[in-house]
């Protein structure tokens, strides 16, 4: 592990730890606690940005394609998102008020067609960056996020587990 690594795998521990029981461990939340949920997944996906853009080792012409392209992208899968959430809030909404099952299915098929554009999406996306990147490059992308993301779920689990293990001194 190379020095900037070093420095990026601290940032995020120091960025999670300081940030996300908020966030992530299912406590109630206030209008102030959205905004910081906000603040910090942006936070979070500027760090994976970061991480990307330094294993692609693109020049800069190709660094600002990507980042147009890559902005786009989470820009729609971010609204895709909200629609998701959107959708959800609405089942558990028909099933508290015992809706009748055709509003459900009809509900449950807006999120499948939502799924497949968010697939599709992403296609279209990875698609995309065969203009500007390598195959190799792309590749290098698809398993940067993937360690990423397992970072990020580790580090989760961590908080989660000392958050558990101060409840349960608290009761003793």
């Amino acid at each position: 592990m190379n020095y900037n690594q070093s420095i990026m795998r601290g940032l995020l521990a120091v960025l999670f730890i300081a940030a996300m029981p908020l966030t992530l461990l299912g406590q109630p939340r206030t209008g102030h606690g959205e905004r910081r949920d906000a603040e910090v997944m942006r936070k979070i996906e500027e760090l994976r940005k970061v991480r990307i853009l330094e294993g692609l080792k693109m020049n800069d012409s190709t660094a600002v394609k990507f980042l147009n392209r890559w902005n786009d992208f989470h820009a729609q899968m971010r609204a895709l998102q909200e629609k998701r959430i959107a959708l959800t809030n609405k089942l558990d909404g028909l099933l508290k008020d015992n809706a009748p099952n055709a509003d459900i299915d009809q509900t449950l098929a807006q999120l499948n067609d939502l799924a497949k554009e968010q697939a599709l999406d992403r296609i279209r996306f990875l698609d995309g960056l065969r203009a500007i990147l390598t195959p190799r490059q792309i590749a290098t992308m698809l398993v940067i996020e993937r360690d990423f993301e397992k970072e990020v779920r580790r580090i989760i689990t961590n908080i989660q587990r000392q958050k558990m293990r101060g409840r349960l001194h608290e009761g003793e």
